[in-house]
């Protein structure tokens, strides 16, 4: 993981678990931090990418849920996280069996996804 992508990931973000999800604990932008403050163009006068996958969407929670809820669900599946942003959905396919899970996105996000998974991932790797 790039030195400069974990640095901003710690100062634009803080543990905690999504609404509905307990069991999983991602590094998100909290509501005090500046990176939540900053309209489209001051982040690029700043050059800090767009907070994506910092902040789940409403969408993306009820998923994740469905196969906390469910392990069977993907169990021996093959899951396909288009879109992943933190990894949410990812990370819950992993944690209930998915036999194989990518996680992938476009664009500024991407570009910081695999350093924002993996600081994701170290948190929930052991359930």
């Amino acid at each position: 993981m790039s030195t400069d992508r974990a640095a901003f990931i710690a100062a634009n973000t803080v543990v905690q678990s999504p609404e509905l999800l307990p069991e999983i604990k991602l590094h998100l932008a909290a509501e005090e931090m500046p990176i939540r403050r900053m309209n489209d163009e001051e982040r690029e006068t700043a050059g800090v990418p767009c907070p994506n996958g910092s902040l789940p969407g409403q969408g993306g929670r009820h998923w994740p849920a469905i196969l906390l809820d469910q392990p069977g669900t993907a169990w021996g599946e093959t899951v396909l996280d288009v879109g992943a942003g933190s990894g949410l959905e990812a990370i819950a396919a992993a944690m209930t069996r998915a036999d194989s899970v990518l996680a992938a996105d476009l664009g500024q996000t991407s570009r910081i996804l695999a350093a924002r998974l993996a600081y994701n991932w170290r948190g929930n790797s052991d359930r």
